[in-house]
């Protein structure tokens, strides 16, 4: 057995946090999800029940096949582009009637078959997910909705959309247009460009999605919140997400993890300055915006970043020998420019002296 990918999602409550894994075994290669604490089962157990309960729902979505071996779930490897990805295409492309193309399937898959919309009805599992949602009393809703259904986790396979990940399926009344938003905004926190070429808001003019920014955004972070934080409040995952995520990346010739290169990194002061700098700012915005998101992505990317600039020791080291004589260029000036200081203080002394 090979192992191509390993992920560690770690910043969440005990009972969400899994490992994910790409294998080969015998050319054939497969995803496998387990839980990271004990308390995890219940959720994978969770994941096995909502695939028979998508593949009702969603006929015109194939559903990533999976078993249970042991305390595993291995899941089918699906080959194909992802929607995120075609997204980006239409974006660089400045595309527009592509990009709305692009949106409208798109809820068209979160919607699922046509009995699956209902009305609204708030109950107890909606208002502790998404918090107060009585104003959408009534209203259209979906009864069995994947709130994993984001760009990132739908490939198309021989132009048939697929679920690859459907960690988060909400099996009670969920209101349509929170759905929606929900999966769609993912890929514009993910790409800033979205915004550029449609603005979120126009984009969910165009879906028909009565988009009340206050309401989605506060169902949004009430999402998040109970995917994270402890039922004290506190959330030990996200601190330990912004400075020690777990990440292996692997390839033919070696494997390298963020932990293991970690005195390495930490002589690019730089960087790990300004990741500091910003956790105190991340909670903040946890707490008060979806701004979070767009700073994990960039977190992640001065993480990758680093990896993908400096991945030698080699590298490294010339990096810090530079850096070295740089400092020792910079303190040689700082040092004749006191001299030169010293000496017009006198002279400046000398000038007074013979007035």
């Amino acid at each position: 057995m090979n192992i191509e990918y390993q992920k560690f999602s770690d910043e969440r409550r005990k009972k969400y946090c899994i490992s994910t894994t790409i294998i080969r075994e015998n050319d054939t290669k497969h995803v496998v999800k387990e839980a990271i604490f004990t308390e995890g089962m219940e959720h994978l157990n969770n994941m096995l029940r909502y695939s028979k309960e998508l593949e009702k729902t969603y006929p015109n979505v194939k559903i990533c096949p999976v078993e249970k071996k042991e305390d595993r779930l291995y899941f089918e490897f699906v080959d194909g582009k992802l929607l995120s990805d075609v997204y980006d295409e239409a974006v660089k492309k400045n595309d527009k009637a592509k990009f709305i193309e692009l949106l409208k399937m798109h809820k068209n898959l979160v919607l699922g078959k046509e009995d699956n919309s209902i009305k609204f009805t708030e109950s107890e599992q909606s208002r502790f997910w998404l918090g107060d949602l009585s104003s959408y009393e009534g209203k259209p809703a979906l009864a069995c909705s994947n709130f994993d259904a984001i760009a990132g986790n739908i490939i198309i396979q021989n132009n048939i959309p697929v679920f690859i990940d459907y960690e988060w399926v909400f099996e009670f009344p969920v209101p349509t247009d929170i759905v929606v938003y929900h999966c769609i905004l993912d890929a514009y926190l993910h790409n800033a460009s979205f915004e550029k070429l449609i603005p979120i808001s126009e984009a969910m003019d165009i879906l028909g999605v009565i988009c009340d920014m206050d309401k989605m955004e506060n169902a949004y972070k009430n999402f998040f919140k109970n995917v994270i934080e402890d039922d004290d409040g506190n959330s030990f995952a996200l601190v330990k997400n912004l400075c020690l995520k777990k990440i292996s990346y692997v390839d033919k010739n070696e494997r390298k993890n963020i932990k293991e290169l970690q005195n390495e990194i930490i002589v690019l002061k730089q960087q790990i300055s300004e990741l500091k700098e910003e956790q105190d700012r991340v909670v903040y915005y946890w707490k008060q915006s979806n701004e979070v998101n767009r700073l994990y992505e960039r977190q992640s990317r001065i993480f990758n970043d680093i990896i993908n600039k400096y991945g030698s020791v080699e590298n490294i080291d010339k990096i810090i020998y530079d850096k070295d004589i740089h400092i020792l260029n910079c303190e040689n000036i700082i040092k004749d420019l006191k001299q030169n200081r010293m000496l017009y203080k006198r002279l400046i002394r000398k000038i007074r002296k013979r007035k």
